[in-house]
């Protein structure tokens, strides 16, 4: 056992997908190479980017904080 409550291990385990695209790892391997120019694409670094820049949820945090 982690000692984590069970709401943060459903959070955790829900966030997990939230960067994950359409179509499953044949999506992800398309962005990826849509986007190769810029970097790529990345579901882990896309997750991040949504929880931090893209929902602003408080005005005095960002993201959803």
């Amino acid at each position: 056992s982690l000692g984590c409550s069970e709401d943060l291990t459903e959070a955790i385990c829900l966030a997990h997908d939230l960067g994950h695209p359409p179509f499953g790892h044949v999506g992800e391997e398309t962005l990826n190479h849509v986007m190769s120019e810029y970097d790529g694409f990345d579901h882990q670094r896309q997750t991040y980017r949504i929880l931090t820049e893209l929902e602003q949820r408080y005005p005095d945090h960002p993201g959803l904080n």
